[in-house]
């Protein structure tokens, strides 16, 4: 990982000013959750980054491992604190998931590929490429809160994008999940997982620190537009086991609307989603 480039590309930016580079760590999210805890505000820590170029126990959703060799993925933890909350802390998610979309469609490399892939959100937090026999998963994201009698005193982005992964160093994909792809297995050649990194620094400062920032209407509006669930037969699968209905839309918080073989609509919080 080249820092220096990263310092100068990002310097004064509202997301990045500041990278926390580790080469190898357990997990990027407890330095970045410290960052924001030692601060005299959390605000200060806004906008810091942590990277590592492996982490050894890495995770993501449901306490998930995220496995990967070093120095091929984009492993990155992010602090959003003070003003750069957004107007509905609870959409943090789905800014996140807007930002990676946006950083890996605007990679100067990805644009100058020639090659055009359907890039789209999966209901919550990943990040997918839609190929002829079905998506495939490239990345994903966690956000975790800290909170107070206040509400939210920050929050940090946990964030996995595979960049430069062999097909033999991708994970095996689990049950009922989407299989695992890289930018190198789409592409078939390396990417500068740097300029990844810069992309999706621009992005979360245009959508959480710019003076026009979206509001929460049109970052619904956008993510939702983005999803590859809705109108789509799901299985949902919960505490209480699992169920079929169809995703039918979502509300401004993130929730997935889906309407059951009865005609009943379910908003669905958390849990796994998996289209039919």
């Amino acid at each position: 990982m080249d820092i220096h480039t990263l310092q100068l590309a990002l310097h004064g930016q509202p997301f990045g000013h500041t990278i926390e580079y580790q080469p190898s760590v357990p997990s990027t999210m407890p330095i970045a959750r410290a960052l924001a805890e030692e601060a005299f505000d959390p605000a200060q820590a806004s906008g810091i980054v942590v990277v590592a170029d492996e982490q050894t126990a890495g995770r993501g959703r449901l306490d998930r491992r995220w496995e990967t060799p070093p120095g091929r993925a984009l492993l990155m933890s992010v602090v959003v604190a003070g003003g750069h909350l957004p107007e509905r802390p609870a959409q943090l998610p789905m800014i996140a998931g807007l930002a990676v979309l946006e950083a890996v469609m605007q990679a100067d490399s990805l644009r100058d590929s020639g090659q055009a892939v359907d890039l789209r959100l999966k209901w919550p937090n990943d990040l997918v490429a839609v190929l002829p026999n079905g998506p495939v998963k490239l990345a994903g994201l966690l956000a975790e809160s800290s909170l107070d009698s206040q509400g939210i005193r920050y929050a940090v982005l946990g964030i996995g994008v595979n960049v430069n992964q062999r097909a033999e160093e991708l994970p095996v994909p689990r049950a009922g999940g989407l299989p695992p792809a890289s930018l190198y297995t789409l592409f078939g050649r390396e990417f500068a997982r740097e300029e990844v990194l810069i992309a999706l620094c621009r992005s979360l400062s245009a959508l959480l620190a710019a003076r026009n920032r979206p509001t929460a209407e049109e970052i619904h509006a956008r993510w939702q537009a983005a999803l590859i669930n809705l109108g789509h037969s799901v299985v949902v699968h919960s505490g209480g086991g699992e169920w079929r209905g169809q995703a039918v839309g979502t509300d401004v918080d993130g929730s997935l609307l889906v309407e059951d073989e009865t005609g009943r609509r379910v908003a669905v919080a958390a849990g796994d989603v998996s289209v039919v």
